[in-house]
């Protein structure tokens, strides 16, 4: 299983003045969220072998298969 998560911070300032009074506004807002979703069994998810990429609000996730190798596979004996 992958966990990746979004943090998103944003800051709006507003000075001013109004009817003789100055005023000053800073609002803060704070968001994360968080996904997780299944990988197949021979995907390799060692940390430095994954690579993501995020354009135009789609994220992209490529990670390599695992290797195989002829000890690892599956014997059938036909008789």
């Amino acid at each position: 299983m992958i966990t990746f998560g979004v943090d998103q911070k944003q800051e709006r300032e507003d000075k001013g003045e109004e009817s003789g009074v100055k005023y000053h506004r800073i609002e803060r807002t704070s968001q994360f969220q968080r996904r997780a979703m299944r990988m197949p069994e021979n995907a390799c998810l060692e940390e430095g072998k994954m690579k993501a990429s995020y354009e135009n609000g789609t994220l992209k996730v490529c990670c390599p298969k695992k290797s195989t190798s002829k000890e690892q596979g599956k014997r059938i004996e036909i008789a």
